[in-house]
């Protein structure tokens, strides 16, 4: 199976600040794969790269995902506020993106109600509530036809019945042959459905193993002071 992402010996700087080095990772079809760091351990930057949006430092990129810049048809970063136009109402939001994708309109329709976004439907952007612009967004993730899905705090802002669906979600596209990469800093919940787990920590990457993925070994890895622990609620 070829890999979807392939990179060799990534490093990233910004000026005279190191900020990770020596990531070899492969990504391929079907995967959910979970990267897990503190804040500021670079988790968005790696997306940003990986989704061509940014330039690594050093080393090597490929993959049949990769083309050096942004394509949808190719990979798809979802920030944690993605553009949205703010004078358009859910559903029209909706509507224009699933133009852009190819994707029916029944799918976004469908994409609309699941999320429980009906009921805002006709409430333009620009007044909804952070949790609803999530699940808006998390829309727009899936409405892309894109073979590599990069999001960027998957569950920031969501209620527990959104979080449920999400992870419905995340596992059935996956089921279609699409690559998956999430970060957050819900360790209970990416566990739930990854089935890959990746630390950034120490300014470097390192996978998981099975037998390690319970809550108390994860927090073991991430912990390297007192104040880390107040970044894992």
């Amino acid at each position: 199976m070829s890999a979807l992402i392939h990179t060799e010996l990534l490093s990233l700087r910004y000026g005279d600040r190191l900020i990770w080095y020596d990531i070899n990772l492969i990504v391929e079809s079907r995967q959910i794969v979970a990267v897990v760091g503190l804040n500021g351990s670079g988790k968005t930057s790696l997306f940003r790269i990986l989704g061509g949006l940014q330039r690594p430092t050093n080393g090597s990129i490929t993959g049949s995902a990769y083309v050096g810049r942004p394509s949808m048809p190719h990979s798809l970063f979802i920030p944690v506020d993605p553009f949205v136009y703010e004078h358009l109402t859910i559903q029209e939001m909706l509507m224009f993106y699933a133009g852009l994708t190819d994707a029916s309109k029944n799918d976004a329709l469908s994409l609309q109600a699941r999320l429980g976004l009906d009921e805002y439907a006709q409430q333009k952007v620009s007044r909804v509530s952070f949790g609803t612009r999530a699940k808006l967004s998390i829309c727009l993730a899936f409405l892309s036809p894109s073979n590599l899905l990069l999001i960027d705090e998957l569950y920031n802002g969501l209620d527990p019945l959104a979080v449920q669906t999400v992870s419905e979600l995340i596992c059935e596209r996956a089921a279609t042959g699409t690559a998956i990469l999430i970060s957050s800093h819900s360790l209970e919940l990416v566990q739930t459905i990854a089935n890959r787990i990746l630390i950034l920590k120490d300014q470097t990457i390192s996978e998981i193993l099975e037998n390690d993925r319970d809550q108390l070994n994860l927090r073991q890895l991430l912990l390297s002071s007192d104040r880390a622990e107040d970044q894992l609620q």
